[in-house]
């Protein structure tokens, strides 16, 4: 049996600049759902199912790679399937029912639409598969979820907000990137401002949904440093969109703040390099180890938590060494549901 601990080593070695795309088609393409992959979840072999939003950020491929080295270890059996953009609920909702349909031992999914994902819970409990939720801590409301595992979103959003009043001395022009609407984008960009708002000398100037993108980050952001050329810190609910901001700025020769949240090794390749000021590291490798290891822990018959928090620390570049060598990561822990606000 394993244990907790520092796992999955140096994110620098685990994933270069400029790969993380090429990594998630050969995932994808290489662990698509076919007669084999159904032939062996009828067999003796236990098959998992991964079933992110989307492939498109950096951070759910490392989740997968996470996933695929303890599934790997215990000799688990691989399903990733995923929509083609994270705004795509119906065609991830599908993909769960057909996950059901082929009897796979477990299913982890995140779901970028929590109430839409409830008919296909209702539909894994009739067929006595359990559902693990990751990158969440919120209920579903529809069907029984054996596990969530996930950081608390609001957290760690109030983390890059008292960064922010650091940065900015209590005085300044900020910008805010959303998300795609949903409980992810509610409590990060909620408890960003909650924090925020007790500082009545820092002004929100500009608030835009780029939809978790870096292509929208940076247009986005050249629009608005045009129209408000005194913001002097962006804030995106995504490091993908921080860093589209980060490149509007640099491209605009415009000295700006640039925070987000995940952590992903292309983030943290910006921060070494000034482009970006700091990231939330939320450990997404960490995070798929953590699901399998899960799963594991309940295919043997043990008891585990309804949720499960998992670490969430401020990244600049004064640690920067430090959490990519894995020694931030600490235990997970048994934690509460996170109520959307």
């Amino acid at each position: 049996m394993k244990k907790w601990g520092k796992r999955g080593g140096s994110a620098q070695n685990r994933m270069k600049i400029g790969k993380w795309l090429g990594a998630a088609v050969a995932c994808l393409s290489a662990l698509a759902l076919g007669p084999g992959n159904a032939q062996a979840a009828n067999s003796g072999q236990k098959t998992i199912a991964i079933l992110p939003p989307g492939m498109t950020s950096p951070f759910y491929v490392q989740i997968v790679q996470g996933a695929r080295k303890i599934a790997q270890e215990y000799g688990y059996k691989v399903i990733v399937e995923a929509p083609p953009a994270e705004s795509d609920f119906n065609t991830q909702v599908s993909m769960m029912e057909n996950l059901v349909s082929e009897h796979v031992s477990a299913i982890a999914v995140c779901p970028m639409d929590d109430k839409a994902i409830g008919t296909a819970i209702l539909q894994a409990n009739k067929a006595h598969i359990p559902v693990f939720i990751f990158n969440g801590l919120a209920s579903t409301g529809a069907g029984n979820v054996t596990e969530y595992i996930g950081y608390n979103q609001r957290e760690a959003a109030h983390k890059l907000a008292q960064f922010t009043v650091q940065l900015l001395h209590g005085r300044g022009n900020i910008m805010i990137l959303d998300g795609i609407p949903s409980y992810y984008n509610t409590e990060r960009v909620g408890g960003y401002k909650e924090i925020i708002k007790k500082y009545p000398n820092i002004h929100i100037v500009e608030e835009q949904q780029a939809d978790w993108l870096r292509s929208e980050g940076l247009s986005i952001t050249m629009q608005a440093l045009q129209a408000h050329p005194n913001i002097q810190l962006v804030y995106g609910a995504s490091d993908e969109m921080d860093i589209g901001a980060a490149i509007a700025a640099s491209q605009m020769h415009k000295h700006i703040y640039t925070i987000g949240i995940d952590g992903n090794p292309v983030t943290l390749q910006d921060i070494q390099s000034g482009l970006v000021t700091a990231t939330i590291g939320t450990f997404p490798y960490e995070m798929g180890e953590t699901v399998v290891e899960q799963m594991h822990k309940y295919f043997m018959g043990q008891s585990i938590p309804k949720f499960l928090e998992t670490p969430t620390v401020l990244v600049t570049k004064s640690n920067l060494q430090a959490y990519e060598s894995g020694k931030l990561w600490t235990t997970p822990k048994a934690s509460h549901e996170e109520v959307e606000m």
